[in-house]
């Protein structure tokens, strides 16, 4: 009994574990910006949850981004981390756009998240 239990008790913490890893983890932001637009803070902890659920995958980025979310964890926070949005092409790059394309053209493709259909439309209306 005491094996089965033990048994079900790895096998919980695997499955909670295996769930969480897939999209893109968000700190707790105090402030967050889409290129010069501050947004609200439901704004902000609808993002977290939705970037959760993206599918990890990789691109070779041409064009520049539609726009860029800065993520500050605290007020006084001077080095924001970046969210490049690719809504034309449907992808968000965790990071500068620009290092994505210096993966480009080192002849790597750059690991990025694919954009679903709402949070397209969800990032849309951050414009």
């Amino acid at each position: 009994m005491k094996r089965i239990i033990f048994i079900l008790m790895i096998f919980m913490i695997f499955l909670s574990c295996s769930k969480g890893g897939k999209g893109i983890k968000m700190p707790d932001y105090q402030k967050m910006k889409a290129d010069s637009t501050e947004l609200t803070r439901e704004q902000i902890e609808e993002l977290k949850e939705l970037f959760l659920d993206l599918e990890p995958t990789t691109y070779d980025f041409y064009e520049k981004p539609e726009f860029i979310l800065y993520g500050y964890r605290t007020e006084q926070s001077k080095t924001p981390d970046v969210y490049s949005i690719f809504l034309a092409e449907g992808y968000v790059y965790k990071g500068d756009y620009f290092v994505a394309w210096a993966d480009r053209m080192k002849g790597r493709t750059s690991r990025c998240y694919k954009l679903d259909e709402y949070t397209s439309f969800i990032l849309e209306n951050l414009k």
